[in-house]
């Protein structure tokens, strides 16, 4: 029988285990860990990982960002965009530079040095 991803949270985490953390555990028990991987574009390792509390200091910024993007649907203030989906967010910053029009060339500069950007790698 497999194990509740919820008790394995509280049980390696604790009371004070973050939102994300809860969010993904219950993406785990609706489908899977590899599901669930997937859905953040990490692997299911790494979410059994997470889950269990084996924090890879290196990663879990990235892995916080992925989860608040895709599974709690996050908005940020981009200061070119304003109110904007995190997942939005992620994807702006991910973009090479392009002088294809003005909006473009100003995301490209605000990514750079936005609050955001070290989450979004």
């Amino acid at each position: 029988m497999s194990r509740d991803a919820m008790d394995t949270v509280r049980e390696c985490w604790g009371e004070g285990a973050p939102d994300w953390v809860l969010a993904l555990a219950g993406k785990c028990n609706r489908t899977s860990q590899r599901v669930a991987g997937e859905a953040i574009g990490f692997s299911g390792g790494m979410v059994n990982m997470i889950l269990k509390g084996k924090r890879p200091l290196d990663t879990l910024g990235n892995v916080e960002a992925a989860v608040r993007a895709a599974l709690m649907n996050e908005g940020v203030q981009c200061p070119v965009l304003g109110e904007i989906r995190l997942t939005e967010c992620r994807e702006n910053a991910g973009r090479p530079f392009a002088a294809t029009n003005p909006t473009r060339v100003k995301l490209w500069r605000a990514c750079r040095e936005c609050e955001h950007n070290g989450r979004q790698l």
